[in-house]
Order: C-alpha cells, then sequence, then structure tokens
C-alpha cells in the first residue's frame, strides 16, 4: 500500500573533491560524526556495496516523550563516487534513502533525501499521521530543515574532511 508522497530533499554544494565528500558520506557506520544517525551497526564486515545491511538507531521525538528503536537498511545502489541508496524498515514504513554527488565548478554537489514506499495495513494509522502530518507542516519541516539542517549538516562534513586531511585547513 502507497504512502502519500511525504519525502525530504537537500542539496548543497561544497569546496572538496567528489572522491572524499562520497568516501566521507558511503560510510554508514561513520554517519553519528555527521549528525545523522545516534548509533549505527554495520551488519556485514568489509566495504559497503549492492547488498549490505546495517541499523540505525533512530530517536522520534513527540508530544508524548521519545521513543527509540532499531531502523533496518540494506543499500539497493552503490556507484563510487556517484551514488549510494538504501532502503529501509522502521516501524512498518519501507522508505528509500539517497546520496548523489557530481563534480561542480565549486567543488562537489551533493543530493541527498528520503522518501516513503509503502506501508503495510497495520502500519495505518501512522501512515495516517505521516500523510496529515506532512501535509500541514511540511512547509515549515522544509524551512526548519533548510535552515538548520543545510548549516549542520555542512559544517559536521567540512569537519569530518578537515579530519581526513589530517586537519589541514
Amino acid at each position: 500500500m502507497a504512502v502519500a508522497s511525504f519525502q525530504r530533499r537537500m542539496q548543497i554544494v561544497i569546496d572538496a573533491p567528489v572522491d572524499k565528500v562520497f568516501e566521507c558520506l558511503a560510510e554508514p557506520a561513520r554517519w553519528p560524526e555527521l549528525g545523522w544517525a545516534e548509533e549505527v551497526r554495520m551488519t556485514l564486515d568489509g566495504s559497503v556495496r549492492v547488498g549490505t545491511t546495517f541499523e540505525q538507531k533512530v530517536t522520534v521525538r513527540g508530544q508524548y516523550g521519545k521513543t527509540t528503536g532499531w531502523a533496518k537498511y540494506e543499500v539497493t545502489e552503490f556507484v563510487p563516487n556517484r551514488r549510494l541508496a538504501w532502503e529501509g524498515d522502521m516501524g512498518g514504513l519501507r522508505y528509500l534513502n539517497f546520496i548523489d554527488v557530481e563534480a561542480d565548478p565549486a567543488g562537489t554537489r551533493i543530493r541527498t533525501g528520503y522518501e516513503y514506499l509503502e506501508a503495510p495495513v497495520s502500519a495505518l494509522p501512522l501512515k495516517l499521521l505521516v500523510t496529515l502530518t506532512g501535509a500541514l507542516v511540511a512547509p515549515v519541516m522544509w524551512l526548519v530543515y533548510r535552515i538548520w539542517g543545510e548549516r549542520t549538516f555542512r559544517r559536521r562534513l567540512e569537519e569530518r574532511l578537515r579530519s581526513m586531511r589530517g586537519g589541514a585547513s
């Protein structure tokens, strides 16, 4: 059963080579350094590739407190220095996540985001909540994400890239 379109996208350009940016972003175990995850557990040793699975600790904060759980993912696309995509399941909601990188005159253009793919009938109340909430708060969330999310992501990615270069600016 398809969920009404609910997605989030972000695009930034960063002054760094494509290969270094992709190397930094294509390591789920290091996403906590970028603020993308509280914790990540890799379930397959070695390099990330199609079929790699991992779990990400997710905390959802709401009116009645917070709930923490583990989302399960599988890498569905891996094109070095170009694209990483993975599908996940959290509480019955399936969604697609992606990172695309490409050369830009100013360095590297990064596009990242996610979209919901489906929800089982048992997740119908959650589906309705996501759909209605998304429709009502999407403009506000878009603005918050654009202002806070992009700035935070850029700052943490730049810090990670500097640490990869051994602290050089």
